[in-house]
């Protein structure tokens, strides 16, 4: 959707737009709406309890991450979220159609054919990361992961192109705040019985969900 006019770059303004100029229909309008009222919720939400959980056992990180905020740095904060998105994205796969023949690496690919791609598998890949099968921020530190600049995709949690996630930039501010708020005013640690966040598994609902229940002790500061 082009929308040249700043005073209309609000969503709802950009989407009414669009519908008027015939860049979209109606029903994929409505679908964009849903998509950012509904779709934004778990995927956010799982996301923060990853990190929070990575960090119960990383008291170093979570200082150095506390230390930063006080300075109104943010590198930790973004990385370690990356980092989330990346060894447990609550998408695991992206799917799409073909809507032309191709042949990709010498595969041929058939109008109508159904792709799946498999993210879980990707963002895990040593060639792509240091220490791809570990949370770890050094597999995101320093890496432009950005879409645009980002040549091979290897690191696509909102998706990529003209479908991927249509409120990402939301979920990221959304996510930088409350992790923001919480590290500040609270410290964290894994309850009893509560896997770590690599040993935590994983079902498949609107967004990946834990299978296993996982509870932290919450202290204010």
């Amino acid at each position: 959707m082009n929308n040249n006019n700043n005073n209309n770059c609000l969503f709802i303004n950009s989407l009414l737009n669009a519908l008027d100029n015939q860049q979209i229909t109606k029903e994929e309008m409505n679908q964009c709406i849903l998509e950012m009222l509904i779709a934004g919720t778990d995927t956010s939400s799982v996301t923060m309890f990853y990190f929070l959980l990575a960090l119960c056992d990383r008291k170093e990180l979570e200082e150095q991450l506390r230390r930063e905020l006080k300075e109104n740095s943010y590198k930790t904060l973004t990385n370690g979220l990356k980092e989330s998105m990346r060894f447990k994205p609550v998408g695991p796969v992206i799917m799409r159609c073909a809507i032309n023949d191709d042949i990709y690496n010498d595969i041929p690919i058939k109008n109508g054919t159904n792709i799946i791609i498999n993210l879980a598998d990707m963002h895990r890949r040593n060639e792509n990361f240091s220490l791809g099968n570990e949370f770890n921020i050094v597999n995101v530190e320093d890496k432009d992961l950005s879409n645009t600049n980002n040549e091979k995709n290897v690191f696509v949690p909102f998706g990529v192109g003209p479908k991927e996630c249509i409120g990402r930039w939301l979920a990221k501010v959304e996510m930088e705040v409350i992790i923001e708020k919480l590290i500040l005013n609270y410290s964290f640690e894994r309850a009893n019985g509560t896997k770590t966040l690599e040993e935590l598994q994983t079902r498949w609902d609107i967004a990946q969900q834990p299978t296993d229940p996982g509870f932290m002790l919450i202290r204010r500061r």
